[in-house]
């Protein structure tokens, strides 16, 4: 289920540890390709992250399982549409692009925030 709507074009290292919203937007310095590698990256590790959560899930037995389904259902709720304002931000033109950042630094914080909630159960 990796890279389910991001852009095949993309050739980007995984594995990013800080969160992209550590500003809202992109930096004044940050180019639209360093801010797509960097978005694009964090959305990967997450949903790498959710993909062996639902792996454990389907390992654990069937009460634990439960509980899991619902917790996965509302994360890939929000992977898809971190995913969905990162496609809107990749198919922006000229400096438009830059007013899709916020949607998008929201999206993966939420989704981050939401795994984090998850696993610690």
């Amino acid at each position: 289920m990796k890279n389910l709507i991001l852009a095949a074009t993309l050739v980007c290292a995984l594995g990013t540890s800080s969160p992209v919203s550590s500003t809202n937007g992109a930096t004044a310095s940050e180019t639209r390709a360093e801010y797509i590698k960097k978005a694009h990256a964090e959305l990967d590790e997450l949903s790498d992250k959710i993909d062996a959560l639902e792996l454990k899930a389907k390992a654990a037995g069937s009460e634990a399982r439960e509980g899991m389904d619902h917790k996965l259902a509302g994360l890939k709720a929000r992977r898809k549409t971190a995913q969905k304002a990162f496609a809107k931000l990749q198919h922006a033109g000229g400096k438009a692009w830059m007013s899709f950042t916020a949607g998008v630094d929201n999206g993966i914080r939420e989704l981050k925030t939401a795994y984090d909630e998850a696993v610690k159960d």
